[in-house]
C-alpha cells in the first residue's frame, strides 16, 4: 500500500525521514550496539540506520536484544563515537518530489544539486532511501512509499 507524505528540512537527512530513536549507537563491522536503546520496540529487520556524518544508510538484518542488532552490511567507517540513533522504517521508496525554496541542496542518492525556487520529481527504482544535505537552505519534499 502506498502512502504519500510531505516534510520540510534545513539540515541533513533522508527521504523517507529518519526520526531519532531512544539512546545512541556505535558500530563495529556489521554489529550495531546501542546505549540506552530500545531496539525491540523501535527497530526490526528491514529498517535502516542513518549515519549523517558519513551520509550513509545501512539495513538491519536482525535485532538481537534492546542494545544489539546486526546490519546487512557495515558502514564504510565504524561509528566509534556514539551518535544519535536515527532509523528509517522498512518500505520501498517509489518516488519523491523536491521543491527547493532557498539556497542549493544536494540530493546524494541522485547525485544532483538544486538551486532555489526549483522543483524536480524523481521516480525511484534504484534504492530505498535517499540522503540529502540541506544545511543553510530550506526545502520541501513530498514522497511516496509502498
Amino acid at each position: 500500500m502506498a502512502k504519500g507524505l510531505t516534510f520540510s528540512s534545513t539540515t541533513k537527512g533522508t527521504i523517507p525521514p529518519s526520526p531519532t530513536g531512544t539512546g545512541t549507537i556505535t558500530t563495529v563491522g556489521v554489529s550495531l550496539f546501542g546505549i540506552g536503546t530500545l531496539f525491540f520496540d523501535e527497530l526490526a529487520p528491514g529498517f535502516k540506520i542513518y549515519d549523517p556524518g558519513q551520509d550513509e544508510v545501512r539495513e538491519v538484518l536482525a535485532v538481537i536484544n534492546n542494545n544489539e542488532a546486526e546490519l546487512k552490511t557495515a558502514f564504510t567507517i565504524d561509528i566509534s563515537t556514539p551518535i544519535a540513533f536515527r532509523r528509517i522504517d522498512a518500505g520501498q521508496l517509489r518516488s519523491y518530489d523536491v521543491q527547493n525554496l532557498t539556497g542549493t541542496i544536494g540530493i546524494l542518492g541522485d547525485d544532483a544539486d538544486f538551486l532555489g525556487n526549483s522543483s524536480t520529481m524523481f521516480d525511484n527504482n534504484d534504492y530505498d532511501t535517499v540522503t540529502f544535505d540541506a544545511t543553510g537552505t530550506k526545502f520541501k519534499v513530498a514522497y511516496e512509499i509502498q
